[in-house]
Protein backbone atom coordinates (compact mmCIF):
# COMPACT_ATOMS: atom_id res chain seq x y z
CA UNK A 1 0.00 0.00 0.00
CA UNK A 2 2.86 2.32 0.89
CA UNK A 3 4.61 1.52 -2.39
CA UNK A 4 1.42 2.30 -4.33
CA UNK A 5 1.01 5.69 -2.62
CA UNK A 6 4.64 6.54 -3.31
CA UNK A 7 4.20 5.65 -6.98
CA UNK A 8 1.13 7.87 -7.17
CA UNK A 9 3.05 10.76 -5.63
CA UNK A 10 5.91 10.26 -8.06
CA UNK A 11 3.51 10.25 -11.02
CA UNK A 12 1.71 13.37 -9.81
CA UNK A 13 5.03 15.13 -9.26
CA UNK A 14 6.20 14.15 -12.74
CA UNK A 15 3.08 15.51 -14.44
CA UNK A 16 3.22 18.66 -12.33
CA UNK A 17 6.78 19.29 -13.51
CA UNK A 18 5.75 18.73 -17.14
CA UNK A 19 2.79 21.11 -16.74
CA UNK A 20 4.93 23.83 -15.20
CA UNK A 21 7.61 23.40 -17.85
CA UNK A 22 5.19 23.60 -20.78
CA UNK A 23 3.24 26.47 -19.23
CA UNK A 24 6.41 28.47 -18.71
CA UNK A 25 7.41 27.75 -22.28
CA UNK A 26 4.13 29.13 -23.58
CA UNK A 27 4.40 32.20 -21.37
CA UNK A 28 7.80 32.93 -22.85
CA UNK A 29 6.35 33.22 -26.35
CA UNK A 30 4.94 36.51 -27.66
CA UNK A 31 1.16 36.85 -27.36
CA UNK A 32 0.49 39.42 -30.08
CA UNK A 33 0.02 38.21 -33.65
CA UNK A 34 -0.04 40.13 -36.91
CA UNK A 35 -3.70 40.62 -37.86
CA UNK A 36 -3.43 41.79 -41.46
CA UNK A 37 -0.83 39.63 -43.19
CA UNK A 38 -0.14 40.24 -46.86
CA UNK A 39 0.32 36.51 -47.31
CA UNK A 40 -3.33 36.02 -46.43
CA UNK A 41 -4.56 39.05 -48.41
CA UNK A 42 -2.78 38.89 -51.75
CA UNK A 43 -4.21 40.59 -54.83
CA UNK A 44 -4.20 38.94 -58.22
CA UNK A 45 -2.21 41.82 -59.68
CA UNK A 46 0.38 43.92 -57.84
CA UNK A 47 0.04 47.68 -58.28
CA UNK A 48 1.96 49.36 -55.44
CA UNK A 49 4.10 48.50 -52.44
CA UNK A 50 5.81 50.43 -49.64
CA UNK A 51 9.07 49.39 -48.01
CA UNK A 52 11.13 50.26 -44.97
CA UNK A 53 13.36 48.21 -42.74
CA UNK A 54 15.23 47.86 -39.49
CA UNK A 55 12.73 49.47 -37.08
CA UNK A 56 14.52 47.83 -34.12
CA UNK A 57 11.70 47.78 -31.57
CA UNK A 58 13.30 47.40 -28.14
CA UNK A 59 16.42 49.40 -28.93
CA UNK A 60 17.09 52.41 -26.76
CA UNK A 61 18.71 54.10 -29.76
CA UNK A 62 15.70 53.76 -32.10
CA UNK A 63 13.26 56.67 -32.42
CA UNK A 64 9.72 55.41 -31.81
CA UNK A 65 8.22 58.69 -33.02
CA UNK A 66 9.86 58.33 -36.44
CA UNK A 67 8.58 54.76 -36.70
CA UNK A 68 5.04 55.92 -35.97
CA UNK A 69 5.26 58.74 -38.49
CA UNK A 70 6.29 56.31 -41.22
CA UNK A 71 3.47 53.92 -40.32
CA UNK A 72 1.03 56.82 -40.36
CA UNK A 73 2.18 58.04 -43.78
CA UNK A 74 1.99 54.54 -45.24
CA UNK A 75 -1.49 53.96 -43.80
CA UNK A 76 -2.81 57.03 -45.63
CA UNK A 77 -1.78 55.67 -49.01
CA UNK A 78 -3.38 52.77 -50.84
CA UNK A 79 -0.71 50.07 -50.96
CA UNK A 80 -1.07 46.38 -51.69
CA UNK A 81 1.33 45.85 -48.80
CA UNK A 82 3.81 47.51 -46.47
CA UNK A 83 6.97 45.39 -46.47
CA UNK A 84 9.28 45.54 -43.45
CA UNK A 85 12.77 44.45 -44.46
CA UNK A 86 13.93 42.70 -41.29
CA UNK A 87 15.35 43.49 -37.85
CA UNK A 88 11.87 44.12 -36.50
CA UNK A 89 13.25 43.94 -32.98
CA UNK A 90 16.62 44.59 -31.40
CA UNK A 91 16.68 41.26 -29.58
CA UNK A 92 14.58 38.39 -30.90
CA UNK A 93 14.66 36.62 -27.55
CA UNK A 94 12.60 39.36 -25.87
CA UNK A 95 8.89 38.75 -26.32
CA UNK A 96 7.90 42.23 -25.13
CA UNK A 97 9.66 43.82 -28.10
CA UNK A 98 7.67 41.64 -30.49
CA UNK A 99 4.43 42.33 -28.62
CA UNK A 100 5.01 46.09 -28.82
CA UNK A 101 5.96 45.93 -32.49
CA UNK A 102 2.94 43.90 -33.57
CA UNK A 103 0.51 45.88 -31.41
CA UNK A 104 1.74 49.06 -33.13
CA UNK A 105 1.45 47.51 -36.61
CA UNK A 106 -2.03 46.12 -35.91
CA UNK A 107 -3.22 49.49 -34.65
CA UNK A 108 -1.57 51.67 -37.28
CA UNK A 109 -2.03 49.55 -40.41
CA UNK A 110 -5.53 48.12 -40.09
CA UNK A 111 -6.28 48.59 -43.80
CA UNK A 112 -2.79 47.86 -45.13
CA UNK A 113 -1.57 44.24 -45.32
CA UNK A 114 1.91 43.77 -43.89
CA UNK A 115 4.72 41.50 -45.08
CA UNK A 116 7.61 41.00 -42.67
CA UNK A 117 11.05 39.65 -43.53
CA UNK A 118 13.33 38.25 -40.82
CA UNK A 119 16.65 39.88 -40.00
CA UNK A 120 19.69 38.84 -38.00
CA UNK A 121 18.45 40.65 -34.87
CA UNK A 122 15.14 38.78 -35.06
CA UNK A 123 17.07 35.51 -34.84
CA UNK A 124 19.39 36.71 -32.10
CA UNK A 125 20.21 33.83 -29.72
CA UNK A 126 18.57 31.47 -32.24
CA UNK A 127 15.05 32.69 -31.41
CA UNK A 128 13.46 31.87 -34.74
CA UNK A 129 10.37 30.54 -32.97
CA UNK A 130 9.35 33.97 -31.65
CA UNK A 131 9.36 35.41 -35.17
CA UNK A 132 7.29 32.52 -36.49
CA UNK A 133 4.73 32.75 -33.69
CA UNK A 134 4.18 36.47 -34.15
CA UNK A 135 4.05 36.51 -37.94
CA UNK A 136 2.32 33.18 -38.44
CA UNK A 137 0.12 32.85 -41.45
CA UNK A 138 0.02 31.14 -44.80
CA UNK A 139 3.67 30.68 -45.65
CA UNK A 140 4.72 33.51 -43.39
CA UNK A 141 7.47 31.56 -41.72
CA UNK A 142 11.13 32.39 -41.84
CA UNK A 143 12.50 30.83 -45.00
CA UNK A 144 12.80 31.33 -48.74
CA UNK A 145 9.55 31.62 -50.68
CA UNK A 146 8.13 32.95 -53.92
CA UNK A 147 4.96 35.03 -54.34
CA UNK A 148 3.46 34.85 -57.82
CA UNK A 149 1.13 37.46 -59.28
CA UNK A 150 -0.18 38.13 -62.76
CA UNK A 151 2.81 39.52 -64.64
CA UNK A 152 5.09 39.87 -61.61
CA UNK A 153 6.86 37.80 -58.98
CA UNK A 154 8.43 38.45 -55.59
CA UNK A 155 11.20 36.17 -54.33
CA UNK A 156 11.85 36.49 -50.61
CA UNK A 157 15.19 35.36 -49.21
CA UNK A 158 15.60 34.23 -45.63
CA UNK A 159 18.28 35.83 -43.45
CA UNK A 160 21.45 34.80 -45.31
CA UNK A 161 24.05 32.82 -43.37
CA UNK A 162 27.46 32.12 -44.83
CA UNK A 163 28.35 29.14 -42.65
CA UNK A 164 27.58 25.47 -43.33
CA UNK A 165 26.85 26.07 -47.04
CA UNK A 166 23.62 27.88 -46.14
CA UNK A 167 24.23 30.69 -48.64
CA UNK A 168 25.05 28.19 -51.38
CA UNK A 169 21.74 26.42 -50.77
CA UNK A 170 19.89 29.72 -51.05
CA UNK A 171 21.74 30.57 -54.26
CA UNK A 172 20.63 27.25 -55.73
CA UNK A 173 17.02 27.82 -54.65
CA UNK A 174 17.05 31.34 -56.09
CA UNK A 175 18.39 30.21 -59.47
CA UNK A 176 15.83 27.41 -59.68
CA UNK A 177 12.96 29.80 -58.98
CA UNK A 178 14.15 32.46 -61.41
CA UNK A 179 14.55 29.85 -64.13
CA UNK A 180 10.79 29.12 -63.93
CA UNK A 181 9.65 32.72 -64.36
CA UNK A 182 8.61 33.95 -67.84
CA UNK A 183 11.18 36.34 -69.28
CA UNK A 184 8.63 39.12 -69.85
CA UNK A 185 7.42 39.20 -66.22
CA UNK A 186 8.63 41.69 -63.61
CA UNK A 187 10.88 40.20 -60.93
CA UNK A 188 11.64 41.60 -57.48
CA UNK A 189 14.00 39.99 -54.96
CA UNK A 190 13.59 40.98 -51.30
CA UNK A 191 16.11 40.33 -48.56
CA UNK A 192 17.12 41.74 -45.21
CA UNK A 193 20.75 41.39 -46.26
CA UNK A 194 22.06 44.12 -48.55
CA UNK A 195 24.15 42.90 -51.47
CA UNK A 196 25.82 46.15 -52.45
CA UNK A 197 25.74 49.56 -50.73
CA UNK A 198 27.99 52.46 -49.79
CA UNK A 199 28.35 50.93 -46.35
CA UNK A 200 29.88 47.74 -47.76
CA UNK A 201 33.34 47.77 -49.29
CA UNK A 202 33.29 44.18 -50.49
CA UNK A 203 30.27 41.96 -50.45
CA UNK A 204 30.51 38.35 -49.33
CA UNK A 205 27.33 37.81 -51.33
CA UNK A 206 28.75 38.43 -54.80
CA UNK A 207 27.42 35.11 -56.09
CA UNK A 208 23.89 36.35 -55.54
CA UNK A 209 24.64 39.42 -57.66
CA UNK A 210 25.82 37.14 -60.47
CA UNK A 211 22.52 35.26 -60.32
CA UNK A 212 20.53 38.53 -60.41
CA UNK A 213 22.48 39.55 -63.50
CA UNK A 214 22.14 36.20 -65.25
CA UNK A 215 18.36 36.14 -64.90
CA UNK A 216 17.92 39.91 -65.41
CA UNK A 217 16.20 40.58 -62.09
CA UNK A 218 14.53 43.98 -62.31
CA UNK A 219 14.89 45.17 -58.73
CA UNK A 220 16.58 43.96 -55.53
CA UNK A 221 15.33 45.59 -52.32
CA UNK A 222 16.96 45.09 -48.93
CA UNK A 223 17.39 46.51 -45.46
CA UNK A 224 20.29 45.84 -43.05
CA UNK A 225 22.16 49.11 -43.75
CA UNK A 226 20.58 52.04 -41.91
CA UNK A 227 20.19 54.40 -44.84
CA UNK A 228 18.29 54.87 -48.09
CA UNK A 229 20.24 54.23 -51.26
CA UNK A 230 19.69 53.61 -54.95
CA UNK A 231 22.39 51.71 -56.82
CA UNK A 232 22.87 50.08 -60.19
CA UNK A 233 25.35 47.38 -61.15
CA UNK A 234 25.62 45.45 -64.41
CA UNK A 235 22.03 46.13 -65.41
CA UNK A 236 20.46 45.33 -62.02
CA UNK A 237 18.92 48.03 -59.82
CA UNK A 238 19.41 47.76 -56.06
CA UNK A 239 17.62 49.66 -53.32
CA UNK A 240 18.56 49.75 -49.63
CA UNK A 241 15.80 50.99 -47.32
CA UNK A 242 16.85 50.15 -43.77
CA UNK A 243 15.61 53.53 -42.63
CA UNK A 244 12.74 53.02 -40.19
CA UNK A 245 14.48 53.45 -36.83
CA UNK A 246 16.27 56.78 -36.98
CA UNK A 247 19.57 54.99 -36.36
CA UNK A 248 21.84 56.02 -39.22
CA UNK A 249 25.02 54.38 -40.52
CA UNK A 250 28.09 56.47 -41.21
CA UNK A 251 29.37 56.34 -44.77
CA UNK A 252 32.93 57.41 -45.52
CA UNK A 253 32.89 56.92 -49.29
CA UNK A 254 29.94 56.42 -51.62
CA UNK A 255 29.95 53.27 -53.71
CA UNK A 256 30.86 53.66 -57.37
CA UNK A 257 27.52 51.94 -58.07
CA UNK A 258 25.53 54.53 -56.10
CA UNK A 259 23.09 56.83 -57.89
CA UNK A 260 21.63 58.47 -54.79
CA UNK A 261 21.99 58.06 -51.03
CA UNK A 262 20.53 59.53 -47.83
CA UNK A 263 21.81 58.52 -44.39
CA UNK A 264 20.30 61.39 -42.40
CA UNK A 265 16.56 60.80 -42.78
CA UNK A 266 14.20 58.07 -41.65
CA UNK A 267 11.76 57.18 -44.39
CA UNK A 268 10.23 54.69 -46.78
CA UNK A 269 10.18 53.61 -50.42
CA UNK A 270 7.09 53.89 -52.63
CA UNK A 271 7.08 51.42 -55.55
CA UNK A 272 4.62 51.55 -58.47
CA UNK A 273 4.24 48.34 -60.49
CA UNK A 274 1.07 49.25 -62.39
CA UNK A 275 2.67 50.51 -65.59
CA UNK A 276 3.61 48.10 -68.34
CA UNK A 277 7.32 47.51 -68.92
CA UNK A 278 8.28 49.97 -66.20
CA UNK A 279 8.89 50.27 -62.45
CA UNK A 280 8.74 53.71 -60.92
CA UNK A 281 9.61 54.52 -57.33
CA UNK A 282 10.13 57.37 -54.93
CA UNK A 283 11.76 57.85 -51.54
CA UNK A 284 9.95 59.81 -48.84
CA UNK A 285 11.06 60.86 -45.37
CA UNK A 286 9.06 60.20 -42.20
CA UNK A 287 7.06 63.40 -42.70
CA UNK A 288 6.09 62.44 -46.24
CA UNK A 289 8.52 64.84 -47.89
CA UNK A 290 9.62 63.67 -51.32
CA UNK A 291 13.35 62.95 -51.52
CA UNK A 292 14.07 61.18 -54.80
CA UNK A 293 12.20 59.67 -57.79
CA UNK A 294 13.48 57.18 -60.34
CA UNK A 295 12.21 54.70 -62.89
CA UNK A 296 13.58 51.71 -64.71
CA UNK A 297 12.51 49.87 -67.83
CA UNK A 298 11.72 46.21 -67.26
CA UNK A 299 12.28 43.32 -69.64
Amino acid sequence: MLVSKNKSKICLSFFAIIFIFTSCGKKNLPVEKLQNSFLENQPEVLTSLAFSGDPHWGSGMADSDLRLRIINKVSRRSYDSFVILGDIVEDGSKKDSYNNAVATLNQGLKETPVLVLPGNKDFYKKTRENFNVVFSGKGNKSGNYCLDFKGSHILVLDEIKTENNAAENQEKWLAEQLDKIPVEDKVLVLSHNSFISSRKKDSVLENFCSIFEKYKVDLVISGEDHLMELLEKNGVTYIVAGSMSGIFDRVENKSSNSIWMNNTSAGFLDLNLAEKDKLSFAFFDSDGKHLKSYEIRTK
